[in-house]
């Protein structure tokens, strides 16, 4: 007897298509309806095994086992006249005919039902992959030439280590700004996620950079480890990796050769000229480095909780160590002007032993001239000489240097200002200021100072909606600074809305710069006697009398806000105190210009307009017909 007659006999083809058409359609029902009881994909799949695993044994059973009216016994145990497969044969035929037509009805409901809705969901879907693949692709529009550059982290306790780390972080970043043709992000924004554990790839997009470079100090002894690694945001992939183990006093061979190569990786053509602009770029001197790093983290600490602590002058220590062991570091020259600068203006007590005011202003402008001098390329040196300006006797060279200014702002050329925002919203250039912060905001997106100066700016010319936009992105990106905040009650007060004004003012801790604001707001609303109350409080609280003339003016008191004005413009950095009142107003005079004849003429001399200021007001709502 053949195989095929045999295996028909026993009705094992019968019972492979039955077994095959039933795991079909058991297969397709588990498909649809396991997802949605939420199981898990591997379940549908486990069925599929299951049934092909399944396959052998029933047809193993098949052949061995026959179905008679005693049930299930062997083949071989039932005799040939009587067995019964010819009528298990029809059973299974018509099982097999159900089974076929239960198929063919599931195959049109799929077909007909199912199919339709999966076909809709499917483009649904491709088209919200498509939206976010679209938005994606424009929050990642930048150029593949940019780079940020985050604080490195410090391997050990010992907090000179830090001071390397963030050290090694800002000088690579000073090397790569020298290169014009890479988009480095400004270490004001990069050290916002310094201790921060934020994924790259939402580092990149705030910061909207391709790349970013991350790396590791350790030291030991006189020995430094250095790890540097610069990765594409992307997809998180290492273009370049590397490790070194050097002296200390190789930190800056280092840093260039870490600039050099994250350069070189994203194809940035480097030349000689360029390598020697890199290697220029800052301090060559190991413990000026130091100093320089302590005394910045003093001063930006100080400068970040509006404190009026005498901290500035234990920074000044450090700065001078710095600036004697590297005569030519001129960032640590400029930043040594800041103590004497704030004291002068009232912010700070004197350091121990004293210190007069004619001293100081020769030390504070001894430091400006020597950062004039060393600095090395054209573009730093008319920033030097513009800010030195504020300081001098006369303002008569500051137009030619502001339409300078305005020709390189113009080009877009970048300037870290520190005083000359004031400047220029007094002279009338406030637009210009406000649209170079703007452009610069590609590479340093995160500076709170730079946000709350625009903002101020924006306010300055009217422009409200841009005020109100800026002030809104830097409380949600940085907090809320004395900047912003300051630009926010202007922006209400200016819009005629004190009341407004008045809740921010309410909430201001008894150490903000901003606390004049709360009489200035109260007299627009009316309510004199509450300012006079707010007013001698500042008084009692020997507030800055500069922030005195606002509140007397706002109160209608002309008198009282002149005589202010005067004592002001009396002092020797009277000018300058006055000039950064008067920015803020958008270069009006809240006094009369002949009781300040020293801040009048140096005005007139950067040919600033004398504009008189309005008290504010509520905006006039409209009458009942």
């Amino acid at each position: 007897m053949s195989l095929l007659i045999e295996l028909q006999r026993r009705n094992v083809i019968r019972m492979a298509g039955l077994y095959l058409v039933g795991a079909w359609l058991i297969t397709q029902v588990a498909g649809t309806v396991l997802p949605m009881f939420g199981a898990p994909a591997w379940l549908p799949r486990s069925v599929v095994i299951l049934l092909m695993i399944g396959f052998l044994p029933a047809m193993i059973f098949a052949w061995v086992f026959e179905l008679t009216p005693d049930g299930l016994k062997r083949d071989a145990d039932v005799p040939a006249e009587n067995s019964i497969a010819p009528r298990t044969a029809r059973r299974m035929d018509r099982l097999i005919i159900v089974m076929l037509l239960l198929a063919l009805v599931y195959f049109g409901f799929d077909k007909f039902v199912l199919a339709p809705k999966r076909e809709a969901v499917a483009v649904s879907a491709a088209e919200q992959k498509a939206k976010t693949a679209g938005s994606a692709k424009a929050a990642l529009a930048v150029s593949n030439q940019s780079v940020a550059v985050l604080p490195f982290v410090a391997m050990s306790a010992a907090a000179e280590d830090g001071y390397f780390a963030d050290g090694l972080s800002e000088e690579i970043i000073n090397a790569l700004t020298t290169l014009p043709d890479l988009l480095v992000t400004a270490r004001t924004s990069a050290f916002h996620f310094k201790g921060k554990d934020v994924p790259i790839p939402e580092i990149a997009r705030t910061l909207g950079v391709a790349h970013v470079v991350e790396g590791s100090v350790r030291r030991a002894g006189d020995n430094l480890r250095v790890t540097a690694q610069l990765i594409r945001a992307s997809d998180g992939f290492h273009l370049w990796s590397q490790s070194y183990d050097r002296p200390v006093a190789d930190i800056f061979t280092v840093q260039q050769d870490i600039a050099a190569n994250v350069a070189r990786a994203l194809d940035v053509v480097l030349d000689a000229g360029r390598r020697e602009r890199m290697l220029a770029s800052g301090t060559r001197n190991v413990e000026a480095f130091l100093a320089y790093r302590k005394a910045l983290e003093m001063l930006d600490d100080w400068h970040a909780t509006d404190r009026r602590s005498g901290k500035l002058w234990e920074a000044l220590e450090y700065l001078d160590k710095a600036t004697a062991l590297d005569p030519g570091y001129y960032m640590a020259e400029i930043d040594s002007a800041d103590p004497y600068t704030h004291y002068m203006m009232g912010h700070i007590p004197p350091p121990e032993g004293g210190l007069d005011d004619a001293q100081a202003l020769a030390k504070l402008r001894a430091h400006f001239d020597r950062a004039f001098a060393a600095a090395g390329d054209a573009d730093t040196r008319l920033w030097i000489d513009l800010e030195r300006q504020v300081f001098a006797e006369r303002w008569d060279r500051v137009p030619g240097l502001m339409a300078q200014m305005r020709q390189r702002i113009a080009q877009g050329k970048q300037f870290n200002m520190i005083w000359l925002s004031g400047l220029m919203s007094a002279t009338g250039h406030a637009k210009d200021y406000l649209g170079m912060v703007e452009a610069g905001a590609e590479r340093n997106p995160l500076d709170r100072e730079q946000i709350g100066k625009a903002a101020l700016a924006a306010v300055a010319i009217g422009d409200y909606a841009e005020a109100e936009r800026l002030i809104g992105n830097g409380i949600t990106q940085v907090g809320r600074t004395g900047l912003i905040t300051e630009a926010e009650l202007l922006l209400e007060l200016n819009r005629g809305r004190p009341d407004r004004a008045l809740v921010i003012a309410a909430t201001l801790d008894a150490n903000s710069t901003n606390r004049f604001f709360l009489p200035v707001a109260q007299a627009a609303l009316g309510d004199s006697t509450a300012a006079r109350s707010s007013l001698a409080a500042l008084e009692a609280a020997d507030e800055r009398r500069v922030l005195l003339i606002l509140p007397n003016f706002q109160l209608g008191d002309l008198k009282a806000a002149n005589r202010i004005a005067a004592q002001v413009d009396a002092r020797p950095l009277g000018s300058l105190e006055l000039l950064d009142l008067v920015g803020t107003l958008g270069g009006r005079l809240p006094f009369d210009p002949g009781t300040t004849p020293n801040f009048t003429r140096r005005m007139k001399e950067a040919g600033a307009p004398l504009l008189a200021f309005r008290p504010f007001k509520p905006i006039e709502k409209a009458r009942p017909q």
